[in-house]
């Protein structure tokens, strides 16, 4: 794709000079995007998604970007990525061109070298060298794998800004000695490798800010799928073993998750089904010894169910082996799936008022369960008491709760609605969100008086578009009132922009030029002393 042909001519040379000037900053490339910094009036993101034909799509956050137009921001990032494109091709082609013309004892002698110098490069050679494998190699990439944690834990912990860090250099290793080693059939050593990355991972307490964790974890994981479809009778044991015995509490939870993942996804022959069963069952038995719910009784009690269901047990043997958990809350919890499912509805309804009389439910389930009541009541055709929860819900529950607001609206006829709408609204408590009721019953004069006595504009953004049309003077008169108390404080030159970002909004309502001149003036008279304030003032 000739993407030059998305710009206008004079902002392709404004972006070609910026490029050539050298504006374009952390430019990263990838198979799908291209993102950089290009240093303009300030700094602007570029971000440039690109699919097989191209360029997909673009954004930046310069104001031309922000209007729809392309920008010479844009075109810059592209002249780069051409660029890096160009050079990469010709380096290629250079080296072809060299190694082929160059002595043989002379490649042979720099190969030596260079292996000797880069562990990492002679574990690589030696997975292409010897498609068999070698054994005594693994030791060093268990090494290796020690040496990252090693490097970036500090008391061990490692922080937000060496996190990326760490979790790329794992990757690495994946990338390097797991998936060559896969490819070229050698899935004992594939799967090792892959271990001992996984366990690294469950080796250090890492600020996961970035989802490092999961990046490195599904990626393990995606290996091992790969493994299990190729593996034979042998190593699909092997494995097997391994994901069973790291997926019983003797690991992180959400590292224990990928494994009883691989597990349910990759296992499925009879005689691992039975063994899942049983240790599912087991670690259930053991952890409700000590107590009533926690995040392995509820995986164990829904993989048992799940496990049933795949050894083909009929859905009433599955009911009796959960009814023995009636009293475990997330056991009852499936019980009431389970019957909503089937239209046991009178079974669910028992269910779930046992669950109600129990405050204690560690679930915290109330509003849930509560819905799945007003539900199996309108299944049954209890008109008394589904119109009694649903005022119930939308009153003290889930107070202004959209969906079953509506709901109770439809049971009325409109002529008797309005009276009972005013009751509903007298029995809401204070902290309800009454506005969204106020916009979806099309009474604007309460959203608007609702509105303006809200402390900040958060609530006069979120419904401006129904109000300005109507009310543009009142509209105003709050976004001033509350952009001139924020201005009584000094602030820093990002909040002066902002300031000055709401004004320009302003302006765009009818009667804001006004509005805003006033403000401006007496701005510029009142706080003159504000230099970056006044420099941003500039900007309108």
């Amino acid at each position: 794709m000739n993407w030059e042909r998305l710009f206008k001519p004079h902002i392709l040379e404004r972006g070609m000079a910026y490029y050539y000037e050298g504006c374009v900053e952390d430019l990263e490339i990838n198979d799908d995007e291209i993102t950089a910094v290009v240093e303009g009036s300030e700094p602007y993101d570029v971000s440039i998604e690109l699919d097989e034909d191209g360029v997909f799509s673009m954004e930046c956050t310069c104001p031309y970007a922000e209007g729809g137009e392309n920008c010479k921001h844009m075109a810059a990032v592209l002249y780069a990525w051409q660029g890096e494109k160009k050079e990469s091709h010709d380096a290629d082609e250079q080296i072809v061109d060299v190694v082929a013309h160059a002595d043989e004892a002379l490649v042979r002698r720099f190969l030596m070298d260079a292996l000797q110098r880069d562990n990492r490069l002679w574990r690589r050679f030696m997975i292409e060298a010897r498609p068999g494998g070698d054994p005594s190699i693994l030791d060093d990439v268990e090494v290796a794998v020690e040496a990252i944690v090693d490097e970036y834990t500090e008391d061990g912990y490692i922080d937000y800004y060496e996190a990326d860090n760490f979790v790329s250099e794992l990757m690495n290793i994946l990338e390097d000695e797991a998936v060559p080693r896969m490819e070229h059939g050698q899935l004992w050593d594939a799967f090792r490798v892959s271990t001992f990355v996984f366990l690294a991972l469950n080796d250090v307490d890492m600020d996961d800010s970035n989802g490092g964790i999961t990046l490195v974890s599904s990626a393990c994981s995606s290996i091992w799928e790969q493994i299990a479809e190729r593996a034979d009778d042998d190593l699909h044991q092997e494995m097997f073993d391994w994901l069973t015995a790291n997926s019983n509490d003797t690991i992180a939870d959400y590292l224990e998750d990928c494994c009883v993942d691989t597990l349910m996804r990759c296992f499925d022959a009879p005689k691992y089904t039975e063994k899942r069963l049983n240790s599912e069952r087991e670690a259930l038995d053991r952890e409700l010894g000590s107590k009533n719910d926690s995040y392995l009784i509820r995986r164990c009690i829904q993989n048992c169910v799940r496990l049933m269901e795949k050894r083909g047990d009929s859905a009433e043997a599955v009911d009796a082996w959960l009814a023995q958990y009636r009293m475990v809350p997330f056991g009852r919890k499936m019980m009431i799936e389970r019957c909503r499912r089937a239209g046991r509805w009178a079974e669910a309804v028992a269910l779930l008022k046992e669950a109600l009389n129990q405050k204690e439910d560690p679930l915290g389930s109330e509003a849930y369960y509560h819905l799945q009541l007003k539900d199996a009541y309108a299944a049954l055709g209890w008109t008394d008491e589904y119109l009694s929860e649903l005022w119930e819900i939308v009153t003290e529950i889930a107070p202004a709760n959209m969906d079953v607001y509506r709901e109770y609206r439809t049971l009325f006829e409109p002529e008797n609605w309005i009276a009972e709408r005013e009751r509903l609204f007298a029995a809401l408590p204070r902290y309800a969100d009454v506005a969204a009721l106020y916009a979806d019953e099309e009474m604007y004069d309460r959203l608007l008086e609702r509105a303006v006595a809200q402390h900040g504009t958060y609530l006069l953004k979120q419904y401006e578009n129904v109000l300005v049309k109507r009310y543009p003077e009142q509209v105003l008169g709050k976004y001033a009132d509350a952009i001139k108390a924020e201005a009584r404080t000094a602030a820093d030159r990002s909040i002066y922009r902002a300031w000055v970002a709401t004004l320009k909004h302003m302006k765009k309502i009818s009667g804001g030029e006004a509005v805003v001149d006033e403000i401006v003036k007496a701005w510029r008279a009142q706080y003159s002393r504000r230099r970056a304030m006044m420099e941003e003032l500039d900007q309108l």
